[in-house]
């Protein structure tokens, strides 16, 4: 991913919420998400890519999938949308790996 693209990415989300496995392991998703930032278009896409209605595909890791999650979150937060509206009323506080752990 490009500097540019990931600086674009920070100031939507945050430096301290940059998806660094996204970033890493799916650099096209990203590229994407960030394009797509303030459009209904991005809600769209991130529930394509999180909800398999193909039942064909391996799926992300807990971690790759919280990044996600996050980035959902934060968008519909953007958008106007309440925390209800966002996938499940997501809670991106809650660390995906400590839920592993007990």
């Amino acid at each position: 991913m490009d500097n540019k693209l990931q600086a674009q990415l920070a100031e939507y989300i945050g430096e301290n919420n940059l998806p660094h496995l996204l970033i890493a392991q799916y650099p096209r998703i990203i590229e994407k998400i960030t394009l797509l930032w303030g459009s209904p278009e991005l809600a769209n896409f991130l529930d394509e890519i999180l909800f398999d209605s193909r039942c064909d595909r391996e799926g992300f890791t807990p971690n790759v999938a919280h990044e996600l999650f996050v980035i959902q979150g934060i968008h519909a937060q953007a958008m106007g949308l309440d925390k209800e509206t966002a996938i499940w009323g997501y809670d991106a506080s809650l660390r995906t790996e400590d839920s592993f752990r007990k």
